[in-house]
C-alpha cells in the first residue's frame, strides 16, 4: 500500500501544473460546500441555545386558543374564572412614527394605519390587565391599572416596549411616538422599557407544538386594556392568557374547562419538548446544504475524472511495464485510487480553511450575501461542515477513480504497450446515448400521471425524476457534440481557415475526452438556464394584466362618504368617467377550501378579498374599466352579478385549488361577526394575473398579511353584507398631463375634509374620522416593483451556477493542458509537415469553441426541459408556484449565460494553448508518452 502512494505521490509531482489545477478546483468546490453547509450548523447552534421555555418570562403556563377556541368567555376580561386565575394579553398590529425633529410638537405626530401585505416588520399593540411584567423591566415602570385613570384615558397614553423595539425606533423613557390603527392615529408616552422575550425559533416551535395554533404575540408595546380598546376601535378578545399554578400543578376540573372551551394549555414541558423536536429541522437549510453537497460532489467527480482519465492514457505505457515487472491488476488498481483520494483529502482541507478564513474575514462582503435573505445568518464550520465537505470529495474523488481504474487495469500488458488507434479514441456507446434520450421521458410521466397524490408525485420528481433526466442528459452528451461538429466544423474551418478533413479529424479523434468536457461545463450552465426559465414562468402570473387600471387609489381609515365622491372625479388627472369607487371587505372562509392548514402558498390561503364594483361601469359595457378574460359563458355571469343575489367571478386559479366551478358556492365569515357566514355562488371564471403583487401593495388586505385570491362582485352585494357604507378605494384611468404630488396632496385635502365624521370599524364598531391617510398604486410602478425584486432574487438564485460555471472553467483548463500533453507527438507531427504555431493556435481554439457551444446547447436543451418540468412542479413545490402552469424563457439572459460559457472556455483555454507553441516541432517528437 505504501509503495501505491508513494507512486501516486511521484505520478503528482510529474504533472504539477495538472496536479495544480485539479486541486484547486477541488478546493473551491469544497469552499463552495462548506460556505453553504455552515448556514446549516449555525442555524444548529442557535436551534440547541434555545430551550423554548424562555418564552413564558414569569408565567407558569399560557393559555392559547385553537380554532374553535376563540370565542370562548375565558378570553374576555370581564368573566373571570376563580378556578383559573389569568392575566389577558390582546394584540393589534400598528404602524409606527416617531419624530425626526425633537423640535416638533408632538401634536403634529401622526402614523397611518397598517398595510397588510407588504414585507414589513410591523410592531403590535398588546392590551393587557396583568398587574406585574411579565418579564423583567430594563428601566422605567409598569403600567399602572388603578380604575379611575382607565375610565377616561387621555393622550398621550403611557406604554411598556421591548428592548429591541426600543433601539429598532430609537424610543427611550418619556419619548413620544405616534400608533396607527384601522381606528385611527394615537400618541403613546414610553413609560418603561421591558426586556425581550426570547423569540428564537418561535414560529417553528409553536408550529411543531401545534400546526393549529397562532404564537402569541410576545414583543411590542404593551398598554392597558381600555387603551388597547381604544387603538382597535371597539371591545377586545384576548389573543392568549399567561398564568401561575396553584402548588405547582393544574387540577383536573380546569383541564376539562379548558378541554371543553377549546383552549390549549402551554407549559414549560411542552415548549421544551418542541424546542428538542426542531433542533434539527431546519428543512430550508439542510435542502441547501445537501444540494451545495451534491454540487460540490459533481465538480469533484467531473474535475478528478478529467484529470486520472488523462493520466491514465497518457501513462498506459509507463503502467504495462509496470505491470510487466512488478505491479498486480490489483495494486495498480489502487495507485489509481490512491491519486485520488490525494486530490480530494488536499482539496477537503483546503476548501475548510478557504472557507474558515471567508467567514472571518469576509462574512460581510457584498458579494457573499444573499438578496433574498432577510436578517443576518450565523455561519459556523461545524460537525455537519466538516463531514459534508469529507464526503462530497471523497465520494466524488472515488467515483471518478473507477472508469480510469478499471481502463488501466482490464488491459493485457502486449496490448496496453501498443498505442490506442483512432477507432479505440472515436469509440462511443451509441446505446447509452439513445437509453439517455429517453429517460428523461420518466419525468414527463411523473408530471402528467393523473391520480398520484401531491407528496407523491412530489418524491417520485425529486428522488426519481430529476436524477434520471441529469443521468439521461450525460449519457445523450456525446450525441450533441457529434451534432454541433457535423453542423459548425465547415462553418469554423472557415473562419479558422483550416482545412475541413483535417479539422474533422482531429475532433473526432478525441471525442470521449470532449464529451466530458462537455458534461462538466455544463453542470453550471445547465442550472443557470434551468433557474432562468423556471423563475421567468413563474414571474409570468405576477406580472401586472391588461386587466389592471392605471391607478388604485386607498383613503384609510375613515374614507369618504359616498356624497363626497363626486369631488373625487373632480380631481387633477383622473378621467371621471372611469373613476369608479370599490368596496373592499377581507373575510376568512368557512371552510379550508384551499387546504391551508396542510401546507400553505401563494393562493392556499384561509381567506379573500371581496371586491364590489358597479356590474355596468366596471365588468359589461362597452369599454368596461376592467376588461377580464372570462373563461366561461360571459354573459350569463354578468346576467347573474346585476341581479340581487350574491353571485361572484373567481380566477381561473382559485377554481383548480379549491375544484369549484361555476354554479358552486363557498361561504365567508363576516369579519362583523364571526358567528355570521355569508354565501357567494360562482358566476362565472376569469384570468387574473398580477392580481398578487397588486394586493400586497395597495392596502385591500385590511385583516390579514396573506389572501389567496381577489374575488369580485356587485358594489350592491357587498355593501349590503359586510356593512360598507363609506368609500375607502378606487380604480379611475389617467389622462396624460397626471401629476402624482399634486394629486396626492389634493386627495390628502378632500380626505382630511372628512375629520370628525362618524366611520365603521369591523368587528369593533364606530369610530370618528381623524387624521388620514392616503395611499396610492400604480400601475407603472407596481410593475418597475416586481422586477426589480425579481432581479434582486434572480441575482441570489443566479450566483451559485456561475461561480460553478468558474470553477468549472479549471476543468476546462486541465482538459486543454492534458489534451495537449497527450498529443505532444501529434503536435510535433504537425508542425515539422508544416502547421505553423499560428496555426495550431487556431486548431486549438476552434476545438474549444465547438466545444462550448455544444456544451450550450446541451445546457439549453436540459435548461428548457428542466425549466418546463419545474415550472408545472411548482404548482406543488413553490410557494409562489400557486397560480397554474405557466412557461417563458428569457432569451436575453440565456444568450448573457452563452456567452458567459464562451468567455470562460476562452479564458481556460488561451492559456494551455500559448504553452504549447513555444516547443520546437522536434522537442515535442521526443516526448515519451
Amino acid at each position: 500500500m505504501f509503495f501505491q502512494f508513494k507512486l501516486a505521490l511521484a505520478h503528482l509531482f510529474a504533472n504539477p501544473a495538472r496536479t495544480l489545477l485539479t486541486m484547486l478546483g477541488m478546493i473551491a468546490a469544497a469552499t463552495l460546500a462548506a460556505w453553504t453547509v455552515a448556514s446549516y450548523d449555525g442555524a444548529l447552534s442557535q436551534h440547541n441555545q434555545s430551550r423554548g421555555d424562555e418564552q413564558l418570562g414569569n408565567y407558569d403556563f399560557f393559555i392559547v386558543p385553537s380554532k374553535d377556541g376563540k370565542d370562548s368567555e375565558l378570553l374576555d376580561p370581564q368573566q373571570r374564572c376563580d378556578m383559573l386565575p389569568t392575566e389577558h394579553y390582546s394584540c393589534t398590529e400598528v404602524s409606527l412614527r416617531t419624530s425626526t425633529d425633537r423640535a416638533t410638537p408632538a401634536t403634529d405626530l401622526v402614523a397611518p394605519p397598517p398595510l397588510k401585505g407588504l414585507p414589513l416588520n410591523l410592531p403590535y399593540v398588546i392590551g393587557c390587565n396583568a398587574l406585574k411584567p411579565p418579564r423583567q423591566l430594563e428601566s422605567g415602570h409598569w403600567l399602572n391599572h388603578n380604575d379611575n385613570e382607565l375610565s377616561d384615558p387621555e393622550p398621550p397614553f403611557p406604554c411598556v416596549v421591548n428592548i429591541s423595539m426600543a433601539k429598532r425606533f430609537d424610543l427611550r423613557l418619556q419619548t413620544v411616538f405616534a400608533v396607527g390603527s384601522h381606528a385611527g392615529s394615537f400618541l403613546m408616552q414610553v413609560i418603561g422599557i421591558i426586556e425581550d422575550a426570547d423569540s428564537k425559533n418561535q414560529q417553528a416551535i409553536w408550529r411543531n407544538l401545534s400546526p393549529t395554533l397562532d404564537p402569541p404575540i410576545l414583543n411590542g408595546i404593551f398598554v392597558n386594556w381600555s387603551t388597547a380598546e381604544h387603538i382597535a376601535g371597539g371591545k377586545l378578545k384576548a389573543d392568549y392568557l399567561g398564568g401561575y399554578l396553584n402548588q405547582g400543578k393544574l387540577e383536573v376540573q380546569v383541564k376539562k374547562l379548558l378541554q371543553n372551551e377549546s383552549l390549549v394549555f402551554v407549559n414549560a414541558e411542552s415548549l421544551r419538548h418542541a424546542a428538542q423536536k426542531i433542533q434539527r429541522s431546519d428543512t430550508r437549510l439542510r435542502m441547501q446544504s445537501w444540494t451545495a453537497s451534491g454540487l460540490a460532489l459533481l465538480i469533484a467527480f467531473f474535475i478528478i475524472f478529467t484529470s486520472l482519465s488523462m493520466g491514465v492514457e497518457e501513462r498506459i505505457r509507463q503502467y504495462a511495464l509496470l505491470r510487466a515487472v512488478a505491479l498486480t491488476r490489483r495494486q495498480l488498481a489502487i495507485n489509481i485510487f490512491c491519486e485520488s483520494l490525494l486530490f480530494a483529502i488536499v482539496g477537503w482541507l483546503g476548501g475548510l480553511l478557504a472557507g474558515g478564513l471567508l467567514l472571518k474575514y469576509f462574512s460581510q462582503a457584498a458579494i457573499l450575501q444573499n438578496p433574498m435573505q432577510r436578517g443576518n445568518i450565523l455561519r459556523l464550520i461545524g460537525y455537519n461542515t466538516v463531514l459534508l465537505t469529507a464526503l462530497c470529495s471523497i465520494l466524488g474523488a472515488l467515483a471518478a477513480a473507477a472508469l480510469p481504474a478499471w481502463r488501466a487495469a482490464r488491459k493485457d500488458i502486449l496490448s496496453a504497450l501498443q498505442p490506442n488507434t483512432l477507432r479505440d479514441r472515436r469509440r462511443i456507446s451509441f446505446k447509452l446515448c439513445i437509453i439517455g434520450l429517453f429517460l428523461p421521458l420518466i419525468q414527463i410521466l411523473i408530471i402528467t400521471q393523473p391520480g398520484l397524490t401531491e407528496m407523491s408525485r412530489v418524491k417520485l420528481y425529486s428522488l426519481l425524476g430529476c436524477p434520471s433526466t441529469a443521468i439521461g442528459f450525460v449519457l445523450a452528451a456525446p450525441l450533441f457534440l457529434i451534432a454541433i461538429n457535423r453542423l459548425l466544423t465547415p462553418l469554423m474551418s472557415s473562419i479558422f481557415r483550416l482545412p475541413l478533413p483535417f479539422l474533422r479529424s482531429q475532433l473526432d479523434a478525441n471525442l470521449w475526452r470532449s464529451s466530458g468536457t462537455v458534461v462538466a461545463l455544463s453542470l453550471g450552465l445547465g442550472f443557470y438556464m434551468t433557474v432562468l426559465i423556471w423563475s421567468a414562468s413563474l414571474l409570468k402570473p405576477f406580472l401586472p394584466g391588461d386587466w389592471l387600471p392605471s391607478l388604485f387609489a386607498a383613503v384609510v381609515p375613515g374614507g369618504i362618504q359616498e356624497s363626497d365622491y363626486k369631488l373625487v372625479k373632480q380631481l387633477p388627472g383622473l378621467k371621471p368617467e372611469t373613476c369608479l369607487p370599490v368596496y373592499v371587505e377581507q373575510c376568512q372562509l368557512a371552510e379550508d377550501l384551499t387546504d391551508s392548514a396542510r401546507r400553505q402558498n401563494v393562493v392556499r390561503q384561509n381567506n379573500v378579498t371581496m371586491l364590489g364594483l358597479s356590474v355596468e361601469a366596471a365588468y359589461s359595457g362597452k369599454n368596461p374599466l376592467l376588461p377580464f378574460d372570462f373563461v366561461s359563458d360571459k354573459q350569463s355571469a354578468l346576467q347573474k352579478l346585476a341581479g340581487a343575489g350574491n353571485y361572484c367571478l373567481v380566477p381561473t386559479f382559485f377554481a383548480e385549488v379549491t375544484g369549484l366551478s361555476p354554479g358552486d358556492s363557498f361561504s365567508l365569515i363576516s369579519p362583523d361577526n364571526p358567528q355570521k357566514t355569508i354565501s357567494y355562488e360562482i358566476a362565472g371564471l376569469i384570468r387574473l394575473d398580477g392580481w398578487h403583487w397588486f394586493s400586497k401593495y395597495s392596502g385591500t388586505r385590511r385583516h390579514y398579511a396573506r389572501t389567496s385570491a381577489m374575488i369580485f362582485c356587485s358594489d350592491e352585494s357587498l355593501k349590503r353584507n359586510f356593512n360598507l357604507q363609506r368609500i375607502n378605494y378606487f380604480w379611475s384611468q389617467l389622462k396624460p398631463d397626471f401629476q402624482e404630488k399634486q394629486f396626492k396632496s389634493a386627495l390628502q385635502e378632500l380626505a382630511d375634509s372628512q375629520a370628525g365624521q362618524s366611520f365603521h370599524v369591523s368587528g369593533r364598531g364606530q369610530a370618528t374620522v381623524g387624521k388620514q391617510s392616503v395611499k396610492l398604486t400604480l400601475k407603472s410602478a407596481l410593475h418597475s416593483s416586481i422586477m426589480r425584486r425579481t432581479e434582486q432574487i434572480l441575482s441570489g438564485m443566479l450566483r451559485m451556477p456561475k461561480i460553478l460555471l468558474w470553477i468549472m472553467s479549471l476543468a476546462v483548463a486541465n482538459t486543454a493542458l492534458a489534451s495537449i500533453r497527450v498529443r505532444r507527438q501529434e503536435i510535433g507531427l504537425m508542425r515539422a509537415l508544416g502547421l505553423d504555431r499560428w496555426g495550431l493556435m487556431r486548431l486549438l481554439l476552434a476545438e474549444t469553441l465547438l466545444i462550448a457551444i455544444s456544451g450550450i446547447s446541451l445546457s439549453l436543451t436540459y435548461g428548457l426541459f428542466s425549466g418546463l418540468c419545474s415550472a408545472k412542479m411548482a404548482m406543488y413545490i413553490s410557494f409562489f408556484g400557486g397560480m397554474g402552469w405557466n412557461f417563458a424563457v428569457p432569451w436575453s439572459r440565456i444568450l448573457e449565460g452563452s456567452l458567459l460559457m464562451l468567455l470562460v472556455c476562452f479564458t481556460a483555454a488561451v492559456i494551455p494553448a500559448l504553452l504549447a507553441l513555444r516547443p520546437e516541432p522536434l522537442e515535442l517528437m521526443q516526448t515519451e508518452q
